[in-house]
């Protein structure tokens, strides 16, 4: 008897399940070791299997009851928690019906170990079963609503749709709390949080956020018209302006379904590809497109048929765009679009829980992209580490799959203009000092990536960056999540010093955008007072650096103020962006000040941290492929700075080659000399 189906074994599988129900049921009849739950348990085991697991009816283990009871079963199946003893019961039936008949294989756990193995789960399943943030929003829906009072019968379509009419005919706020989305007290919502956030909060700890963007309407509104999103609603809108009849399980004809589909994707043959489906939601991205136009009543049903809607004809392209982007970071991307039979559910859940993250560290680096490789590669780590391995999931199984449905998420989020995808590589003209925006990308080549050819693997040299669009519609987003999105004039009417104080807490994004409010409040020439006063004595490398920067910022006297930083401790920064900025011609003296002012940023890599170590001996190998190690050595121990001394104790600590780690650990005796005979 075949075990063992794929995604394409439909009707084998369900022949196979139905001999084995059969014969599990003859089986209970001797020996009454379940009740008559046991039955229907134990088919829902088997769709469970082969539809979200393995595939494989003879493999069971003891990982395999831990998704199935802890994750599954709270997600998806509408049982109460007090009903858990009699399910466990009715799996270890099932499981010694199995054992009995030969049917397990020898990889599986012994039916003495599962049972023993169910019966410790009782406490964990039935708390699992109880906790509604587990919930999925399907299971969320129908337990609330039938809390309520509104019942439904489960098997008849006619029943749902009438619900779903009673659901959508309640407030706002009243959907929001039945699906888990809190009403806070500014008014806004906040989504229920994912049941995977343990490992993305760990790679967002800390993260600095810059402050939000101030964006015009008449701006948002152009960006948000010019969506792929806002395309398709057209297109929508124009083609219900005809009402459309609706099956009744409120579908569109198969006719209408080829038609909208078609139109949705001008480019695919979708009549000879689909040419025997038997319901318009079988069409791919079909379902997706036309329940978000309900969701944002670009179109509405009435009376057993779809049209559009005058109202959505009137509203701005900007407010239809902010109620689609907030429907899917709501209910998750993938979620929400995977309307296709055979997904990787479980892999969806684990990378829409991360979405808050991924956009968290997008938004934080402020339009300057990120490696696409490396937030795959991450995303796996998690996924592996979230979800049950076994010999069908495998790690190269999952990996294939997050690759994929991580692919997948991006896509679906450059239609909404939220993400762009880029080629980028370094270049000699990056200012140093200009902070990477959405717009101005210093540096970088950007080559827009098809949808087509954003897949894995990806070139090291792929992207990823939140658009202009995608900042301003991201940090709302995070902000209801709880994350810090700060606000720009908090220290408008405060010493200028305090906002230099902070370069070493605050996003770099922050900084500037403080103290351009700060200079609209109190003036550029005191700013500029400010600024070469605090030059003067700034021994900090970081506030040295964020004070030629900040000059630099100041509107139409960009240069004289650099050129005023020249006397004073920052010099050899001040020289850089005048050298960057071919404002200087270079020279011994001034490009000895440049060399100098570059290996001060370079001890900031110098507090021992892993990832610090690993970049500080990266550019010294570098620098000493044009500077010989003596000569930096000689260059460095005769400089009056203590980062100097940071600088050379950390390549002798670091570097492998032993006699170069020697002559800078000399060297470093020499600074020590060196400097206490400066101050005596």
């Amino acid at each position: 008897m075949q075990m063992v189906f794929g995604a394409n074994d439909e009707k084998k599988y369900y022949a196979a399940r139905d001999v084995l129900i059969q014969r599990f049921t003859d089986w209970l009849i001797e020996n009454p070791a379940g009740d008559q739950l046991a039955q229907g348990n134990a088919e829902l085991v088997l769709d469970w299997k082969w539809g979200y697991s393995d595939g494989d009816l003879s493999l069971w283990t003891l990982a395999h009851f831990d998704e199935l009871l802890l994750e599954w079963f709270p997600r998806k199946v509408m049982i109460a928690s007090d009903e858990a003893e009699a399910v466990l019961t009715g799996l270890a039936a099932f499981m010694q019906f199995m054992h009995e008949s030969r049917l397990m294989s020898r990889r599986s756990s012994s039916a003495p170990s599962i049972a023993t193995h169910l019966r410790q789960l009782e406490p964990p399943f039935r708390r699992a079963l109880s906790d509604r943030s587990r919930h999925g929003m399907g299971k969320s829906l129908f337990g609330a609503m039938s809390d309520l009072g509104m019942t439904f019968d489960p098997e008849d379509p006619s029943s749902i749709a009438s619900l779903m009419d009673s659901f959508n005919a309640l407030s706002f706020e009243e959907r929001g709390a039945i699906l888990g989305i809190d009403d806070d007290d500014n008014g806004t919502y906040q989504p229920a949080l994912p049941r995977y956030l343990n490992l993305w909060v760990q790679l967002i700890a800390g993260i600095d956020l810059p402050p939000a963007r101030a964006m015009t309407a008449v701006r948002r509104d152009e960006l948000s018209a010019d969506t792929t999103a806002a395309e398709k609603f057209a297109l929508i809108s124009s083609f219900f302006d005809r009402p459309r009849k609706l099956t009744k399980t409120g579908n569109l004809t198969i006719a209408d379904g080829l038609d909208f589909a078609e139109l949705l994707d001008s480019n695919g043959d979708v009549r000879t590809s689909h040419a025997k489906i038997r319901s318009s939601e079988e069409l791919p991205g079909l379902g997706f497109w036309f329940d978000l136009a309900k969701k944002c009543g670009v179109i509405k049903s009435l009376k057993g048929t779809m049209s559009s809607t005058a109202s959505s004809k009137k509203r701005s392209a900007a407010d239809l765009h902010e109620r689609a982007v907030a429907v899917l970071l709501k209910y998750g991307p993938l979620a929400y679009g995977g309307h296709a039979q055979w997904r990787n559910h479980d892999v969806e859940e684990v990378i829409d829980g991360g979405l808050p993250a991924l956009l968290a560290v997008l938004f934080a680096l402020d339009g300057a992209p990120i490696p696409y490789s490396s937030l795959l590669l991450t995303t796996q780590e998690i996924v592996r580490e979230s979800i049950t391995q076994n010999s069908y999931k495998t790690a190269l199984y999952l990996d294939s799959a997050t690759a994929e449905l991580f692919n997948e998420l991006w896509q679906l989020l450059q239609q909404f203009g939220a993400i762009e995808c880029i080629e980028y590589s370094a270049s000699d003209d990056v200012d140093p000092f200009e902070t990477p925006t959405g717009d101005v990308l210093d540096g970088l080549i950007g080559v827009p990536i098809s949808a087509a050819n954003l897949g894995a693997p990806v070139p090291s040299n792929v992207g990823l960056i939140l658009t202009e669009l995608g900042q301003v519609v991201v940090a709302p987003y995070l902000a209801s999540l709880g994350m810090e999105v700060p606000e720009v004039g908090v220290l408008t009417h405060r010493p200028l010093p305090e906002l230099i104080a902070r370069v070493s807490d605050w996003h770099r994004s922050r900084i500037k955008a403080e103290f351009v409010a700060w200079v609209v409040a109190n003036g550029a020439e005191l700013a500029l007072t400010e600024l070469t006063q605090l030059a003067r004595s700034a021994d900090d490398v970081q506030e040295r650096v964020a004070i030629v920067e900040l000059a630099a910022s100041l509107p139409g006297q960009a240069e004289h103020a650099v050129r005023g930083l020249l006397p004073t401790k920052v010099s050899g920064h001040a020289m850089v962006w005048l050298l960057t900025h071919e404002l200087e011609q270079p020279n011994d003296d001034n490009m000895r000040q440049a060399m100098l002012a570059s290996f001060e940023l370079l001890s900031l890599r110098c507090l021992g941290e892993p990832d610090d170590d690993i970049e500080f001996l990266s550019t010294i190998t570098t620098i000493f492929e044009s500077l010989p190690p003596a000569e930096f050595c000689e260059l460095l121990w005769r400089v009056d700075e203590l980062w100097a001394g940071d600088v050379l104790a950390a390549v002798g600590r670091l570097h492998p080659d032993k006699s170069v780690a020697k002559q800078a650990r000399k060297a470093v005796m020499q600074h020590h000399t060196y400097l206490a005979n400066l101050r005596k």
